[in-house]
Parts: C-alpha cells; sequence; structure tokens
C-alpha cells in the first residue's frame, strides 16, 4: 500500500505545489528587495573654460578722458624763489605722504620732462600711465587720471581740457597739511624753519 501511495500522482500533487509556492514566494522576495543606492560622486564640478580659440570680440578697453595731454610750464616768480623741485628731498620725505606715491612720482616725471624740454610737450596717457607702472585701466576712475586730479587738488597743476599747466616748483606745505603729517615728519619740518634748503636725506 506504501508503494501504491508513492506512485499515486494525486499524493505527489500536494507536495508538487507546495514546492511550487515556496519557489515563487522566493523569486518574489529576491525581486522586491530595494536596490542599493548608488554613492554620490564626490568629484567636485567645475564650469567649462572659455574656448581661447573663441572668435567673439573682447570688450573694448576703457578710454581715458584724453587720450593725449599738452604739458605746459606755469612760470610762477615767487613759486621760483620759495618752492622745491618735484625730484628734492623735501617734497619725497614731506610732500609723498600728502601726494600718495602716483602722483608724486608724476610730478617728478613731469618735472624731469620741463627740464629736457622747457616749452612743454605732449604726452600719450596710455602710454605714459604703463611706463610709470599705473596700468593700462583707461577711464576717469583709472590711477593715472586720479594722479592728475590730486595735482590739480593741490595747486599743483591745473587742467583744460587735453592741456596741463605744471608749476615748475612745489610749494612749502602750508600749516593745515603740515598738521596731517605723521608726529615724527612734524617734528623734522618744524625743525627746519623757513628756510627752502635741502632737506638731508633720512638715513
Amino acid at each position: 500500500m506504501q508503494a501504491a501511495l508513492a506512485t499515486s500522482p494525486t499524493a505527489i500533487a500536494p507536495i508538487v505545489r507546495i514546492h511550487v509556492k515556496e519557489l515563487r514566494s522566493m523569486t518574489t522576495a529576491s525581486t522586491t528587495q530595494p536596490a542599493t543606492p548608488t554613492p554620490t560622486d564626490p568629484t567636485p564640478t567645475y564650469p567649462t573654460p572659455t574656448d581661447p580659440t573663441s572668435t567673439d570680440p573682447a570688450p573694448a578697453p576703457r578710454r581715458y578722458p584724453e587720450p593725449r595731454l599738452e604739458i605746459r610750464p606755469a612760470d610762477d616768480p615767487v613759486l621760483a624763489s620759495l618752492g622745491h623741485d618735484p625730484r628734492s628731498d623735501y617734497v619725497e620725505t614731506f610732500w609723498l605722504p600728502i601726494l600718495g606715491p602716483s602722483a608724486t612720482l608724476l610730478v617728478r616725471r613731469i618735472a624731469l620732462g620741463l627740464e629736457r624740454c622747457p616749452d612743454g610737450f605732449d604726452i600719450d596717457t596710455h602710454h605714459w600711465a604703463e611706463e610709470l607702472g599705473l596700468g593700462s585701466r583707461g577711464g576717469k576712475h583709472s590711477p593715472l587720471w586720479r594722479s592728475i586730479d590730486r595735482l590739480c587738488r593741490f595747486g599743483l597743476a591745473r587742467r583744460n581740457g587735453p592741456r596741463l599747466v605744471v608749476h615748475r616748483q612745489v610749494p612749502p606745505l602750508t600749516l593745515r597739511q603740515v598738521e596731517r603729517l605723521p608726529a615724527h615728519l612734524r617734528r623734522r619740518h618744524d625743525g627746519r624753519g623757513s628756510g627752502s634748503s635741502p632737506m638731508p636725506r633720512a638715513a
């Protein structure tokens, strides 16, 4: 009888159905597992660099208010007797903190030009800015143009359109300007008295 049951199809069918159900449940479980998340790439992204061979036109450089300047001397008999050469130690020691380095360099360069060309000379503003180390950026806020404005503000020059009239001599500091100096320079300036003899170069 056991042999009959082992070979009977009706006895085997339930066992087959159980195995089929187990296989189906295992397949379903394996397909419904959550996928492993892909890790984020830690490499940062950068913008694509501009193609250096691009034919797009570059922005036009800003122009100076005057592309050329006519430098002319301003002869003043009073300054000729009381003033100081822009290349003197007095200007380097006392005017430099007031004018700033760029304007001081500019007035020195102009003094050299007027020594070589007493009646005046013309300059290319773009070239002069580059020669003085003031860059090539144009416009009224450029370093060169601000230096010209400072010379005019302190009475060392005056500009009328393309003409820049510059004094050959730099006047002594006013009392107000002396008060703006650092304390140690005020003492040195006061110790000089009212004479216009060259200031000894500081060690």
